[in-house]
């Protein structure tokens, strides 16, 4: 089985220095090719004033891991490559537009009893919502300059306190989507089929 590059960083780092070697990396990765502390950057795409995507190599309790990443306000810090898991190819990419979706839960029972229609106006009507419609600007912010669990954690508690969840545009589309189609309940258009 291949190793993701996060899965691979996990195996490799031991969790009490997570945060800290991320953290290491993404600085590192801003500054351009050169050795700071413990990180190398080998090579650095600088895409614009702040996102930037580097490959190099950090050494941990003696041991030299590869990695590439990618650090800005796109997609906050992204792990593509841990040694030989991931995206080993540096290639130029769109920026993830994050936004907040229904969870799983309220979208099923929606569709289950056709108001698929109500709950999009119920989302619609929670994005206006001044408090909510931050929360996945604040993230995508935050992710880049404070990567780790704790950031993710805590938008993560933060859209479900709302009864969302955080994802990135294309899947709440999708989401919005068969939504949209639900207006009958399933019990009932099965049993007209």
């Amino acid at each position: 089985m291949t190793l993701s590059a996060e899965q691979a960083f996990e195996r490799d780092v031991p969790k009490e220095m997570h945060d800290d070697v991320l953290t290491a990396i993404t600085e590192a990765a801003q500054e351009g090719k050169g050795t700071y502390g413990w990180v190398s950057i080998i090579d650095q795409d600088r895409m614009d004033a702040i996102n930037v995507r580097a490959e190099g190599s950090i050494t941990i309790d003696g041991r030299e891991y590869a990695f590439i990443v990618e650090s800005g306000n796109w997609n906050g810090t992204v792990l593509e490559s841990w040694e030989e898991a991931g995206t080993q190819t540096f290639e130029h990419r769109q920026p993830t537009q994050w936004t907040l979706a229904p969870r799983s839960d309220l979208v099923s029972d929606a569709i289950c009893s056709g108001r698929g229609p109500f709950l999009i106006l119920k989302w619609d009507a929670m994005l206006a919502r001044p408090e909510i419609a931050r929360i996945p600007g604040n993230y995508a912010y935050d992710r880049m300059m404070q990567p780790g669990g704790k950031i993710e954690g805590h938008y993560k508690d933060a859209a479900a306190k709302h009864g969302f969840i955080l994802t990135d545009k294309e899947h709440a589309d999708e989401i919005r989507a068969r939504l949209t189609k639900a207006t009958t309940p399933i019990a009932i258009a099965e049993a007209q089929s």
